[in-house]
């Protein structure tokens, strides 16, 4: 008795998509308190596939050059009311760079990289 091609196939494709499914949601996390409120009204994404869930007007009233960037068209498709964005920082650079921007005790910065990739986020 052999198995239908079609069956197997179909069988191989319900493994692939649950295993990148699977794949998908290991990668994507969501960063620490306060960057993961429900009501934030903005997202970016690291280069370490985390989600800061932020809010545009701290963001723009910390920084000029972030209010101009928070008002360009989103791509289509994108949620209007939650747009998202990705950068090239990673996690632990746009923690801190946050921190700074926010209404939160300022980050300990514990090393000059660290220093170096905060001011270059900032600078952009």
């Amino acid at each position: 008795m052999s198995i239908p091609s079609s069956k197997i196939r179909s069988h191989i494709m319900n493994a692939s998509q649950s295993q990148n499914a699977q794949q998908k949601a290991q990668a994507e996390r969501r960063a620490s308190e306060p960057f993961n409120r429900e009501d934030a009204d903005f997202l970016i994404r690291s280069s370490d596939n985390v989600t800061f869930q932020v809010h545009r007007i701290v963001l723009a009233l910390a920084s000029p050059v972030l209010a101009t960037m928070l008002t360009l068209r989103q791509p289509r498709g994108s949620d209007a009311h939650r747009p998202a964005m990705d950068v090239v920082e990673d996690s632990e650079t746009l923690d801190a760079f946050f921190r700074v921007c926010y209404p939160t005790p300022d980050p300990e910065l514990m090393s000059l990289d660290l220093i170096r990739k905060v001011l270059d986020a900032a600078t952009k």
